[in-house]
């Protein structure tokens, strides 16, 4: 072929760099997008100029305002210092004082995202709540009653507190107070000290009886008295058998009074004297309800249904009408009252019935009676020749000689009996529960549920219970198994038989 040519083809690669886009044709590209929100300013700009590719973020939402939670601002009140917990404490306010000022919340405000949806904000928490002891006047809240302030999230009150800068004693009578009560001393012989809240003291408790629903808290001794915490809670269960056997006999009675009264309009008599029937019936027929109905009317029980305006009442119409000579005058609209305040009593008890558990906490106890709804711990030397129950635990840190400790879950001991072989008792009611020892001497008796063990030798690191028992133990058999074999010995006889039993194997 003629006229051929050759073309060669060279290739030259140059960066050819966009234009940039600018701001305005990047916003109108994101609301053309359906975004929306509050554009930011250096990524714009940065994105703007760019010449490459990159990756930033140039809108953002509309963030929630929070605002503010409406609040009770607490005023500084004057403190003392409290010697049982080491830590000052607020002091006692007279009614009429300021304890807080209202300052009201700013509302919260939602947000947006930027695809526009609602950001909802976080819902503030509620003020506390005002109790019976202040008021609210204006942006103040005031103090309806002198006491202790109690200022935490959920609740703002004036507990009622009884505050004794001295010793008491019997000269002082019977402390019966609807509150704290703090004595700054001691409760010395033939003192009594009830409070439906807590009874601190900073001495020792001698021959004297000391009972708090809430706790009692000694930073002494107790010696040769009786404390009690919780004490509504294990006095309940003998007032309640008390009403429900006062009860039952009205009952009785009020079903028999009932038939009388059918019988009597259907025969159509008229001219019955309906109270001279009722006295009959209680003199003849009924003749224990009078002594069972003054059961219920002791002086001990006043200070227990304090709160309960019934009670006061049905003391009085016991006493008035439904004991001695005023019998004779009861009548028909008495006996429906009667048994309305019966029945509105036994209603209450079992409200008050709910579990509580409420300590004791001593140094020592020396020959007394203590008995707690919750635990009882003795932090100091220990106890001698004592009898203490708990509804829950028992924690002894120092020695146990002599007595009984009864508890429902556990009993923790340092030493328990003396080198002498002094009897020594620890009783875990619950068959799950365990009794754990360091020093046990002889002569000591432990029970948990109906399983008991006896030693007669020094034993060291025990633990008793939860089918756990210490190598040397020597099990005697449950009390149920013993009342099988030897039906008609006394317990005195049974209690022989067993440590003959064991010192024979």
């Amino acid at each position: 072929m003629e006229d051929v040519r050759r073309a060669v083809l060279e290739l030259e690669i140059q960066t050819v760099r966009p234009e940039p886009l600018g701001m305005d044709k990047i916003l109108e590209h994101l609301q053309s997008m359906g975004y929306v929100g509050t554009p930011i300013q250096e990524t714009l700009e940065a994105l703007a100029q760019a010449t490459e590719e990159m990756e930033c973020v140039v809108l953002r939402g509309t963030p929630p305002q929070l605002g503010r939670p409406a609040r009770y601002r607490r005023l500084k009140l004057p403190k003392v210092y409290d010697p049982l917990r080491r830590r000052m404490e607020v002091a006692s306010v007279l009614a009429g004082m300021p304890i807080a000022i209202w300052e009201p919340g700013i509302p919260a405000v939602p947000g947006r995202d930027v695809f526009g949806h609602e950001v909802v904000p976080p819902k503030h928490p509620k003020p506390p709540e005002l109790g019976p002891g202040v008021i609210r006047v204006h942006d103040h809240v005031i103090a309806a009653r002198s006491g202790r302030v109690v200022f935490s999230k959920e609740r703002i009150d004036v507990v009622p507190e009884l505050v004794i800068d001295r010793d008491l004693s019997s000269k002082d009578g019977i402390i019966d107070f609807d509150g704290d009560v703090l004595v700054f001393g001691s409760v010395l012989d033939g003192c009594v000290v009830q409070a439906t809240g807590n009874v601190r003291i900073s001495g020792n408790v001698f021959h004297a009886t000391v009972r708090g629903e809430r706790g009692v808290w000694v930073r002494g001794a107790i010696v040769g008295s009786h404390v009690m915490a919780g004490g509504s809670q294990l006095v309940y269960d003998e007032f309640g058998r008390k009403l429900k056997q006062s009860i039952d006999s009205f009952r009785r009675f009020e079903s028999e009074y009932r038939d009388c009264v059918r019988h009597v309009q259907a025969k159509g008599w008229t001219d019955v004297d309906m109270r001279r029937l009722i006295f009959q019936l209680l003199t003849s027929r009924h003749a224990a309800l009078e002594q069972t109905l003054l059961a219920l009317t002791e002086e001990r029980h006043l200070s227990m249904f304090r709160a309960n305006g019934r009670y006061p009442q049905l003391v009085q119409e016991i006493r008035t009408k439904w004991v001695g000579i005023g019998r004779s005058r009861i009548q028909e609209n008495d006996v429906r009252y009667l048994s309305h305040l019966l029945r509105s009593l036994q209603d209450y008890l079992e409200q008050m019935k709910q579990p509580g558990k409420a300590s004791v906490r001593a140094t020592a106890i020396l020959s007394s009676v203590v008995k707690a709804s919750g635990d009882i711990a003795v932090v100091g030397s220990g106890t001698l020749a004592s009898s203490l129950e708990a509804g829950h635990a028992i924690l002894v840190r120092g020695n146990v000689r002599g007595g009984h400790l009864v508890a429902c879950r556990s009993i923790s001991i340092g030493q328990m009996g003396t080198a002498f072989g002094t009897e020594t008792h620890a009783y875990v009611r619950d068959a799950t529960g365990r009794i754990s020892i360091r020093v046990r001497y002889p002569n000591t008796y432990l029970r948990v549920g109906d399983t008991i063990d006896q030693t007669f030798q020094m034993e060291q690191n025990v633990l008793f219970g939860e089918a756990r028992v210490h190598a040397s133990h020597r099990r005697i058999e449950s009390q149920a198994r013993f009342a099988r074999q030897i039906p008609r010995q006394t317990e005195d006889e049974v209690r022989t038989v067993k440590s003959a039993s064991t010192t024979r194997r």
